[in-house]
């Protein structure tokens, strides 16, 4: 997917991708840091706040499709897309 930082030097991977039942998203940045997924349509479906450097996103109620993560908090924003099989 794309990659969109602004303010400092923030790096987020997000994997499996395509992916299953999960994905996990590793990166270097802080603790509560608010993890967002996006349908194909620009809906928000899950907001979750991260741990230091990582968050896991379950993806059982998710039907097969392309889906958007946006990564934010401070001064920062990243997006991500992934896949669910």
């Amino acid at each position: 997917g794309g990659v969109n930082v602004v303010g400092n030097d923030l790096t987020a991977y997000v994997y499996p991708n395509p992916a299953s039942s999960y994905i996990f998203i590793n990166g270097n940045f802080p603790a509560n840091t608010i993890v967002d997924i996006y349908n194909a349509e620009g809906q928000k479906l899950k907001s979750v706040l991260s741990m230091k450097n990582s968050a896991r996103i379950d993806l059982a109620d998710f039907p097969a499709g392309i889906y958007g993560v946006k990564i934010s908090g401070g001064n920062y924003v990243m997006q991500k897309n992934f896949v669910k099989q």
